[in-house]
This record gives C-alpha cells, sequence and structure tokens, in this order.
C-alpha cells in the first residue's frame, strides 16, 4: 500500500480519536502523543527501519488499546498483556484445570478485564478503559455523563470494587464514581452480589452466583460468593435446568438496593439452585436507566 494513503488513514484515525475524547467530555491523559508531529515521527522511524505496518497501528495511538476507547498508553499495555495471555493459553495444549488455574491466578495477581458504569473522575483517578455509552440516558445534555468502562477487576470485597492498575491497586466504593451491576438473590430473604456491566449470573451454587465470560473464544467462569469474592472456576457440566431459568416474576419485597445514578430501573426472574435443584429469584437492573 502507498506510504502516502497509510499517513492518511493513520491521521484520520487520530482525528477521530480527539473527535471521540471531545464527544466523551474529556481529553486523553497524554493527548500530547497524539499530535500529527507524533505520527510523523513514528512513521520516519517505520520507514528507516522498513518496519511493516499492521494494523495495531493504525487502531489507536496507544498500542493495545481497543478500537473508539478513551485509553492510557499504560492501560494499552496492560491489556496487551491480557491479550497475549489469552493467545498462550489457546495455543498450549493444556487440560481445563490447568487453564483455569492460570486464569485464576492471573485475576488475583492483575484483575481480569469487566465493564463497569462510571463518571469522569475516575479517568483521573485510575485511568480505565473508557467508551461512550450507547444508552441515552447516559448521555444527557445537562449532567453528569455516565460512561462504559474497562477496568482490571480482582473482586468486589467489603463493597468495593477492587482494581489493578499495572503495580497499583485501588479499592473504589460501589456507587459512588463507578458502578458494577447489583444483583440480589432472594432465598428466605436477600443476599447482595456484584458483577460486570450488563452481565447476568447463571445460576447459584452454594450460597455463591456463577456468571461467565468469553474474550477471543476462550469462555471461563467466575463465581461470586456473599462476600464478595472472585474466583475463577472450573463448571464440568452445566445443569439442562439452568437453560429453563430466566422467566420474569413479581419481585419480593425488602429487597436491598436502592436506585442511584446508575441505576434506576430493576426487574426480577427465575434463577436455578443446582444445589436445591429449585429456582430462586434473582432482582437486577435493566443496563440502560
Amino acid at each position: 500500500m502507498n506510504r502516502n494513503i497509510l499517513k492518511i488513514l493513520v491521521l484520520l484515525n487520530v482525528s477521530f480519536f480527539l473527535i471521540l475524547s471531545t464527544f466523551a467530555g474529556f481529553d486523553e491523559d497524554n493527548s500530547l502523543d497524539l499530535g500529527e508531529r507524533i505520527i510523523e515521527s513514528r512513521f520516519d522511524k517505520m520507514k528507516s527501519t522498513q518496519q511493516a505496518i499492521t494494523y495495531e497501528d493504525l487502531q489507536h495511538p496507544n498500542r493495545g488499546c481497543p478500537e473508539n476507547s478513551v485509553c492510557s498508553k499504560i492501560m494499552g499495555q496492560q491489556f496487551e498483556a491480557y491479550h497475549q495471555f489469552i493467545l498462550k493459553l489457546q495455543n498450549n495444549a493444556i487440560k481445563i484445570p490447568q487453564k483455569v488455574a492460570q486464569l485464576e491466578n492471573f485475576r488475583k495477581t492483575k484483575g481480569l478485564p469487566f465493564y463497569m458504569l462510571s463518571l469522569r473522575s475516575t479517568y483521573e483517578q485510575y485511568t480505565p478503559i473508557m467508551y461512550n455509552s450507547a444508552c441515552g440516558e447516559h448521555n444527557p445534555k445537562k449532567g453528569e455523563i455516565i460512561f462504559k468502562s474497562l477496568a482490571f477487576i480482582t473482586g468486589t470485597e467489603k463493597n468495593m470494587i477492587q482494581i489493578k492498575r499495572d503495580s497499583d491497586s485501588f479499592a473504589v466504593p460501589q456507587g459512588e464514581v463507578a458502578s458494577l451491576t447489583p444483583i440480589e438473590i432472594f432465598n428466605q430473604g436477600w443476599s447482595s452480589y456484584w458483577v460486570p456491566y450488563a452481565e447476568k449470573p447463571l445460576f447459584v451454587e452454594d450460597e455463591s452466583i456463577v456468571f461467565n465470560h468469553e474474550y477471543e473464544g476462550e469462555i471461563f467462569y467466575i463465581k461470586v460468593d456473599k462476600n464478595g469474592k472472585w474466583q475463577v472456576i472450573e463448571v464440568k457440566s452445566v445443569d439442562p435446568n439452568i437453560a429453563l431459568s430466566g422467566s420474569r416474576v413479581e419481585c419480593p419485597t425488602g429487597h436491598t438496593q436502592q436506585e442511584n445514578k446508575f441505576y434506576k430501573n430493576f426487574y426480577c426472574m427465575k434463577i436455578f439452585d443446582v444445589k436445591s435443584k429449585q429456582e430462586l429469584i434473582v432482582r437486577l437492573p435493566f443496563p440502560c436507566l
């Protein structure tokens, strides 16, 4: 491909990113790295070394960052490390228990990338990867904008979102500047849990809920206990009754999760408890306000 055409493509990509950042309501923290001078320097270096220009060079000014995101250099490096880790898991002929053990170790030490809702101020604090939400209610003409954000999360202990950014750790209060999805299970009383934004629990087991996550075709399961501890687990087989859950029901009274700036509309559905072989009731919010 003609080098001038490639240069134009990259500059257009940068221009689009700057437009996105402006629409999001804030500038990228290393916005000085997004200028045309830096792009020109990058191409000069590629030409001098005869380096091949890859899709990643065009995807985002910070390598490793997802397309169309506001994403710092350090988060791009962290996401790229996770991406390479998953590819290595897929390429190696290892058994599922060993794969689960490696994923669990990654979660404990580095966190796993999950979505949550957050305010602009979270970027100034720990620079999650941020996107404009597709929900119209999250983008008011006046007032606080709510963003769909990606952070490396280890768990939700003590009602705090436990986040990793490289070697730094953050404990972010639920519902103040950021929030995962609040889940309540009714079984002779309400129990509260937190799962990634827009996720639904698959089933209940031993008073814990289980949800799954997929990345690059790799599917793994996360168990969340009543204390908010997360754990990657092996699910050897799925009870066929689980597929029958999900029908809407009327919500019992006495629930504890209240409306807030992130979630205002809730509904209830049935969820299967694999131990008791019975359906329980789960209360969860709609993804949009």
